[in-house]
């Protein structure tokens, strides 16, 4: 497998270690008392170096390798990783979530804007193909474009509610879209030039592993405040300000 040229790796590195630090925030930061928030940043802390360092061992064992083995392995750690962050989406951890208002959760999916900058990158460098860039097949850049304008539509006014669902599960749509893209094409069932192998590599399993997983999660979040609310534009409590 072609190795991530320096740049591209840190930048990767970087970009996954700054949606972990915002996860950790995230669920440390909502009010509550002093001891309830250490357990929330002990917990957050533990579920990032959980998803980092599980992912990067199996990368690094090689593991993950064999692309041609049915199924492979680094197709059962993505659906084990994906029903794990669904879970957590479901669960007390998506409840301390939903502390933030909508416009955050929304707005948050901008970091997408970043991830399809550095596939980009990686296409001129030649790792990966144009059919999961937005050279390609890959619209995900609309996610997050779309992501700052309607999370400043929420933070400002009432957008309709529509609006939202709809944003929402487009965004899941095109997720899912280039996920199963570069799946068909890292498991050599649709040829591409070159073939995707960032998801048996380190550090580009973390995009998967890391980075898919926080877009899946801010889905699943989006989904449960349209859930439980219906009205937008309230203001958020002072220290989510």
């Amino acid at each position: 497998t072609m190795p991530l040229p320096p740049l591209l790796a840190v930048a990767l590195v970087t970009l996954t270690v700054a949606m972990a630090a915002a996860f950790v925030f995230a669920l440390w930061c909502p009010e509550a008392d002093g001891p309830a928030r250490r357990r929330w940043l002990l917990l957050g802390l533990g579920l990032v170096a959980g998803y980092l360092s599980l992912s990067a061992a199996l990368a690094a064992s090689g593991t993950l390798a064999d692309v041609q083995a049915r199924p492979p392995a680094a197709a059962l750690m993505l659906l084990a990783f994906s029903v794990a962050t669904v879970s957590l989406g479901l669960s007390r951890v998506g409840d301390r979530l939903l502390a933030w208002p909508l416009a955050w959760l929304v707005g948050a999916q901008a970091f997408r804007v970043g991830v399809e900058v550095w596939l980009a990158a990686a296409f001129d460098a030649g790792v990966v193909p144009a059919e999961v860039t937005y050279h390609g097949h890959n619209l995900d850049v609309a996610t997050g474009l779309t992501a700052v304008g309607l999370g400043l539509w929420l933070w400002r006014g009432t957008p309709p509610r529509w609006a939202v669902v709809a944003w929402n599960v487009l965004g899941l749509a095109l997720l899912a879209g280039v996920v199963a893209t570069a799946a068909l094409s890292a498991f050599g069932i649709v040829p591409t030039q070159p073939q995707v192998l960032l998801p048996v590599t380190f550090p580009g399993v973390w995009l998967p592993a890391w980075l898919v997983q926080v877009a899946l999660l801010g889905h699943v979040l989006v989904f449960r405040a349209l859930q439980r609310t219906r009205t937008f534009g309230d203001s958020p409590p002072p220290h989510l300000r």
